[in-house]
């Protein structure tokens, strides 16, 4: 057997389960226009309401962000939002599963969904900056204007985005309602278990993560999520998912288990037979399971 296919990685995933994110400065910036293209999918139909916002930073910066709003619920006052922060190793652009699932998550949800189309490739902190002048503007621009509960906000992302999903929350020192971090990146410790094992993953994998981590990140602003001692920022309803063969697998198992106390509502989720980032194959009866899992509680979450 391979080294490739030790990983028993469920066959619906198909060609996915051979996909290796290319991980060259030279590739980020070429791809940059082609992914593009997916947002010329963002456009209304039957049931959504999609509009682009546009707005400048106070460094006069330009941030564009995407409102995801069900046509049934336009003029009804109290929406709850949920302000979706998409992954890509920091350095891709979102992708067009992605916006699919903001249309899935504003339609099942009945809320309100704000992508935050931020900054990649740049050296960090410039991608949760732009997270937190997307925050300020919808709170100071968008709450009245499209009659959304600023008390019922949650947070929601996947890998990369699960951890500026935190660090939003830990800079602004502001509890959101729930967060949901999907296989998120938490800290840049290579030497769990998941990450020895899951070298050469497909997807993701530790070989990539060990480029990425010193390319993006200058040491004063990585936070080690997992190495913190107060968890005070950290929402009281929280939905963790973790994939069986992702390097950043025990991140997660790390995370869910320092941040339970006798308040808080943790659920974790160990999803099986699953890569990092296994939901790009949205057909996946294994992705139908868990999306649905995932909406089922962030409903639960908005309604407590």
């Amino acid at each position: 057997m391979s080294k490739f296919n030790k990983y028993d990685i469920d066959k619906s995933f198909g060609l996915f389960r051979y996909f290796k994110t290319p991980c060259h400065p030279l590739i980020f910036y070429l791809a940059r226009p082609f992914l593009a293209l997916f947002k010329l999918t963002l456009h209304n139909d039957k049931n959504l309401i999609i509009k682009k916002i546009k707005f400048k930073d106070k460094d006069n910066n330009k941030i564009n962000t995407y409102l995801f709003i069900p046509r049934n619920i336009v003029n009804q006052n109290n929406k709850p939002c949920l302000i979706y922060i998409h992954g890509g190793g920091f350095v891709y652009q979102g992708v067009l599963h992605q916006y699919k699932y903001c249309k899935k998550y504003a339609e099942e949800l009945g809320c309100v969904v704000y992508f935050i189309d931020y900054t990649v490739i740049k050296k960090y902190p410039k991608s949760i900056n732009d997270c937190i002048s997307a925050y300020h503007y919808l709170i100071n621009n968008l709450i009245d204007k499209y009659k959304i509960d600023k008390n019922n906000i949650g947070l929601i992302g996947d890998s990369a985005g699960g951890y500026l999903c935190l660090d939003l929350s830990y800079r602004l020192n502001i509890k959101f309602k729930y967060m949901a971090l999907i296989y998120p990146f938490l800290d840049d410790d290579l030497n769990t278990d998941s990450m020895i094992y899951c070298d050469n993953t497909p997807m993701w994998n530790s070989t990539l993560t060990k480029k990425i981590i010193p390319y993006y990140f200058k040491n004063e602003y990585l936070i080690n999520f997992n190495k913190l001692e107060n968890f005070d920022f950290v929402s009281d309803n929280i939905y963790i998912e973790t994939c069986q063969f992702d390097c950043l697998h025990d991140q997660g198992i790390i995370f869910a288990n320092k941040i339970k106390n006798d308040t808080r509502n943790v659920i974790l989720n160990n999803t099986l037979k699953t890569m990092h980032g296994y939901d790009i194959k949205i057909s996946s009866p294994i992705s139908k399971e868990n999306v649905k899992k995932r909406i089922k509680i962030i409903k639960e979450f908005i309604a407590n």
